[in-house]
């Protein structure tokens, strides 16, 4: 056996929808039912109201008293409202893949899934594009897939937002990157 020679520049810091830094954030629940297609519900993407408000409501006539959840989507289209990115990974079960079977890894969640949805804070997230510090982020509203452009740019393609900035690495290629969600961004518009 041989012993290790070499050790890697850049560690992995995180998984998509995992928080990047201890800063406040804030988190919603929703009700993952996708439009479409169902290979688009997975962690670290960007979710639109489907039915609902944003946040949890009183049901009509019940005082307050039995807030109910909104139903969100990945795949809503251009006339979505975000409502937040889907997170904290570890927060949900596995079904597994039907390739690889019930133990494989996945961040795709089932339909009819209680999801966490951030509206505020620092996230790991995959970008679909190369993006650099202080990039404008979007989402695409067909997939939820993060996307970032530098500032003053047009938006993408299929794009809508901004829903924040990336914070951090340079990135020559679609790869991880930190997420500022903010829950207003007014000054970062073309």
């Amino acid at each position: 056996m041989t012993l290790q020679t070499a050790v890697g520049y850049q560690q992995a810091f995180g998984v998509p929808g995992e928080r990047a830094k201890d800063t406040p954030y804030r988190v919603l629940p929703g009700l993952l039912i996708s439009t479409a297609d169902p290979t688009t519900n997975v962690v670290g993407r960007a979710a639109q109201v489907k039915a609902g408000a944003t946040g949890s409501f009183p049901v009509a006539g019940d005082a307050g008293v039995n807030p109910k959840t909104m139903n969100v989507s990945c795949d809503k289209g251009a006339a979505g409202v975000f409502a937040g990115l889907i997170v904290e990974p570890k927060a949900y079960y596995s079904l597994g893949t039907q390739a690889g079977g019930s133990l494989a890894p996945t961040f795709t969640l089932p339909d009819n899934t209680v999801v966490q949805l951030a509206t505020e804070g620092d996230w790991v997230v995959s970008l679909a594009a190369a993006s650099n510090p202080g990039d404008v982020a979007y989402y695409n509203f067909n997939t939820g897939v993060i996307t970032g452009a530098a500032p003053g740019a047009a938006i993408p393609a299929n794009c809508a937002g901004p829903i924040g900035t990336i914070e951090e690495f340079v990135n020559a290629a679609a790869s991880l990157a930190v997420l500022h969600l903010e829950p207003r961004v007014p000054s970062l518009l073309p």
